[in-house]
C-alpha cells in the first residue's frame, strides 16, 4: 500500500515539475537571457578582449530592448482599441436590456 501511494506522489510531482517547468519563461529566437548576457560578458573579460566587443554587447542589448519596447507598445495600442470598442458594445447591450426591462414591467 506504501509503494502505491509512494509511486502515486512522484507521478503527481512529477506532473507538477512538467508543468512548473512549462511555465518559466523562456528566450525566444535571437533573445539574449541576463545570465546569457553576464557569461559572454564573462568570458569575454577572461579571453582579455577588446571592451569595444563589450560595448557592442550592450548596443546590442539595448537595441534589442527598444526594438521589443516597440512592439509592446503597438500591442498595447490595440489591445486599447479594442477594449474600447468591446466596452461601447457592452454598455449598448446593457441599455438595450434595461429598455427590454422596463417596457416589459
Amino acid at each position: 500500500m506504501r509503494t502505491v501511494a509512494v509511486i502515486l506522489a512522484v507521478l503527481i510531482a512529477t506532473g507538477f515539475a512538467a508543468k512548473f517547468q512549462s511555465a518559466l519563461p523562456t528566450a525566444a529566437p535571437g533573445k539574449m537571457l541576463p545570465m546569457n548576457i553576464l557569461s559572454e560578458i564573462a568570458s569575454r573579460i577572461a579571453a582579455d578582449g577588446p571592451l569595444d566587443d563589450i560595448f557592442d554587447l550592450f548596443n546590442s542589448l539595448e537595441s534589442q530592448i527598444r526594438n521589443e519596447q516597440v512592439q509592446h507598445d503597438e500591442l498595447y495600442a490595440r489591445q486599447q482599441v479594442e477594449c474600447s470598442g468591446e466596452r461601447s458594445f457592452r454598455e449598448k447591450e446593457i441599455a438595450d436590456a434595461t429598455n427590454a426591462i422596463n417596457l416589459a414591467t
